[in-house]
């Protein structure tokens, strides 16, 4: 969606510059009020043909580049395009005073959060705002001139009388939830100021501390049909009416998607940072989506989304009886990302492959303290311990892998016979990180997950071929997707909790 509707709007400017047209407000709202009829028909056309349908030819943005995004068939083609602030030359003069403005619902927050990271690096006189916002907010738009006005008022002008404080604070966060602003030292706080907390996916639909302890295999699945695609609902989207926090209801009952939900709190937690979803899948094809989004539940039932993340998992080869299993990362769903992936050595292969079970599961995935106890062995201290073997490196602000890192990942894991008789081809371990957040659930509100095989267009829809640019759509495969979930496959849910520090009371 990101592509189709940015393309129509730079199309647009484009044209209007062309003919000599002033702009106006009038013509910018008739710009946006025609984009959906534009973009919902390049949305079911292969990829090829998007750029034909919204600007009627082939230009450079909507054909070559987006040519090059998912084949990266010239290597030098990023060469001279790609931002490198990491690589920014040191000042010999005071750095610039920097504000930057994000919102937890915008498509960019994530990549924004690693620009500001490297920035602090070689600035300190960056601040950043991140607000309850989506792209086209407008309470965004408002916040930012205003601040943005005073900012250089105080720091280009020198007006020490603008509103604008002396000394502004390095992060300047909304909690949502709470709607209560906050100023952490970090983003996310302080290693002191946090927790993990972990939930268990169960039977029934339900989240739980503890995963189940019987060694029963037990699993929900659904069907994903990409002449059907599960759509998108909210979240980052760019879009200026359907992103942000919507009601999730109605994309529940979809039989497609898989529905888990917690007890209510009894109380209020704040989850600040980045949310991790970890899931041992099966597909009837090596070439999947994996969605996952987590959302709050209010009292009376309704289902609003914090954050999401996106997988597309692309395994040329099944793993064969025995086989330890191998890393990939995940491409073609979006524009390519940097990305790299730590080779594993041939001893931690043997040792990985060692810890397999005669049934082809491996003992690594029991999570849980009561598992790992019973097995003689040591509990997982962390619960996100597996990807760290692979992403070793993360940014320090965000929570997230570095830039050159920046990437979801899974791991192949042998199939059992019953399961190649069930015409699967695919079982692993798939991690999904949500963008990050700050959300404040109260008490008596319940968490829920949301699993599935696609948010349409938000995402393209996967049609069952790795190479979506040459993909016609002629030939579109439906894949079943398993979930398990007990004790020797425990997929879960780790959140990072934040304990609001308080300030000590003057005497």
């Amino acid at each position: 969606s990101l592509f189709a509707r940015w393309h129509y709007l730079t199309n647009c400017h484009r044209e209007r510059r062309e003919k000599g047209e002033l702009n106006s407000l009038a013509k910018e709202l008739a710009i946006f009020a025609t984009m959906d009829s534009y973009c919902d028909p390049a949305f079911k056309v292969p990829l090829q043909d998007m750029d034909k349908v919204i600007t009627g030819s082939e230009t450079f943005f909507g054909t070559e580049l987006l040519r090059e995004c998912f084949t990266g068939d010239d290597p030098n083609f990023w060469a001279e395009r790609t931002f490198r602030p990491d690589l920014l030359k040191p000042l010999s003069r005071p750095p610039p005073h920097i504000l930057m403005f994000a919102g937890w619902y915008d498509i960019f927050i994530e990549t924004q959060l690693c620009d500001y990271e490297i920035l602090r690096k070689q600035n300190q006189n960056v601040s950043l705002t991140i607000g309850p916002w989506h792209h086209f907010d407008m309470d965004c738009l408002r916040q930012g001139l205003t601040e943005g006005i005073w900012w250089f008022e105080r720091y280009l002008k020198g007006n020490k009388d603008s509103p604008a404080p002396a000394k502004l604070p390095h992060v300047k966060m909304n909690v949502m939830g709470a709607d209560k602003w906050t100023n952490p030292a970090t983003f996310p706080p302080p290693a002191s100021e946090m927790s993990r907390k972990t939930l268990f996916l169960c039977d029934g639909g339900k989240l739980r501390m503890e995963p189940i302890a019987r060694p029963k295999k037990s699993h929900i699945g659904y069907v994903f049909d990409p002449k059907n695609p599960t759509p998108s609902n909210g979240g980052r989207d760019f879009h200026p009416s359907g992103a942000g926090q919507v009601t999730n209801n109605l994309l529940e009952l979809r039989d497609d998607t898989l529905v888990f939900t917690s007890r209510a709190l009894s109380t209020a937690e704040t989850i600040v940072g980045v949310v991790e979803v970890r899931l041992y899948v099966e597909a009837s094809h090596s070439c999947f989506d994996v969605f996952a989004r987590l959302c709050v539940v209010s009292i009376f039932g309704r289902s609003l989304n914090i954050s999401d993340g996106f997988v597309r998992v692309v395994c040329q080869e099944a793993a064969e009886e025995g086989d330890p299993g191998s890393w990939g990362l995940h491409n073609g769903a979006v524009p390519r990302q940097a990305g790299c992936v730590k080779s594993l050595s041939q001893k931690e292969m043997e040792e990985n492959g060692e810890r397999c079970g005669s049934d082809g599961d491996t003992e690594r995935g029991s999570a849980s303290n009561g598992v790992a106890e019973e097995k003689g062995k040591e509990p997982l201290q962390d619960t996100v311990a597996a990807s760290e073997e692979v992403v070793q490196e993360e940014n320090l602000v965000t929570g997230l892998p570095t830039v050159a890192n920046r990437s979801n990942m899974w791991e192949t894991l042998p199939l059992s016979e019953d399961s190649r008789e069930d015409n699967m081809v695919f079982k692993g371990i798939v991690t999904v990180r949500l963008s990050p957040t700050a959300y404040r659930i109260g008490s008596g509100e319940s968490l829920r997950l949301l699993v599935s095989s696609g948010a349409h267009p938000l995402f393209l829809r996967n049609t069952g071929d790795p190479d979506p640019w040459n993909d016609s759509l002629d030939n579109m495969k439906k894949v079943r997707v398993r979930v398990y979930h007990d004790a020797d496959h425990p997929s879960l849910l780790s959140m990072p909790l934040w304990t609001i520090p308080t300030k000590p009371k003057k005497e």
